[in-house]
Order: structure tokens, then C-alpha cells, then sequence
């Protein structure tokens, strides 16, 4: 598809609470995440980009989970082994995957971009976007906004 095909763009940003203990690998980071409104009217999009800013600078690789509806089923504790329900598990539409190779490196805070995802999703039951974070490292963050996620959405 072309992204000249588009007539709609946005993107939304999202704060998880975080907690400032360690994370193990395979830990949900923060809770369950809405991203609201993310797609208008018409329930299908393409998720073009995601962006993570860490002011602790702990470049940890991390999975975003996106989910195409909202995973009840699925209990999210912050700091805990995410286990997504088997209901629920149906609902998973995307996976990106943050290297920590790939983070750029700032004197006190650190970024990462995946752009190129051209995931195509359709939502169901509502114009929301649900998203986990899962951490595959052993970050340890100093306060409970270090972290904020941008989702870049296109829809026709």
C-alpha cells in the first residue's frame, strides 16, 4: 500500500507509570496502555512508528504489544511476568521490538525510533489501540514518568 493512499495521520503519546524497583526480563512495564481515539472513524490503520524516550537512560530492550481491542481477560501488574490470556491472545495485531543496540545515547536520557512497522490493523469494538509494554533486560528506572511512548498511526 502507498503511503499516498492515506488521508489521515496522527500520532499519541502515552505515559506508563512506572515502578523504580528493577525489572526482570519478560516484566510488564507499567500497566495496560490506551491509546485513545488513535484511529477516527474508520477502525483501520496502519501503525507506521513508534518512539521511546527513557530520561534514566537505561536502554533496555523492550516488546510493545499492541492489542485491537481491549484485553480484559488479561490481568497487567506492573513489575510482574506479563501472561497475556488465551482469550486475549487473539487480540495481539503488532509486536515491535526495541533493541537496546539501537537506543541514541544522550548525557542523561536516551531515545529509540522503529519506523517502517507497516502494520495494518483493524480495531475492534472502539477507536482505541492497547498497548504493553514487556521489558527484555533488567532496567531500574529513577521516577514514575521515565518513560513515554509516541505511536504514528495513518488511516485511509
Amino acid at each position: 500500500m502507498s503511503r499516498q493512499q492515506f488521508d489521515f495521520a496522527k500520532v499519541v503519546a502515552v505515559t506508563p507509570v512506572v515502578d523504580t524497583a528493577i525489572y526482570a526480563s519478560g516484566d510488564l512495564i507499567g500497566g495496560k496502555l490506551t491509546l485513545t481515539d488513535l484511529c477516527g472513524e474508520a477502525r483501520t490503520m496502519e501503525i507506521v512508528s513508534v518512539l521511546l524516550t527513557d530520561l534514566a537512560a537505561q536502554n533496555s530492550a523492550i516488546d510493545i504489544i499492541f492489542f485491537n481491542a481491549d484485553p480484559t481477560g488479561t490481568t497487567f501488574t506492573d513489575n510482574a511476568a506479563l501472561d497475556i490470556a488465551d482469550a486475549d491472545l487473539t487480540k495481539v495485531c503488532a509486536i515491535v521490538k526495541l533493541l537496546a543496540a539501537n537506543y541514541a545515547a544522550f548525557a542523561d536520557s536516551s531515545a529509540i525510533a522503529s519506523g517502517g512497522i507497516e502494520q495494518i490493523v483493524q480495531l475492534s469494538g472502539s477507536q482505541d489501540l492497547y498497548a504493553a509494554l514487556v521489558s527484555r533486560g533488567t532496567p531500574t528506572y529513577v521516577a514514575a514518568s521515565d518513560l513515554q511512548l509516541k505511536v504514528a498511526v495513518q488511516q485511509h
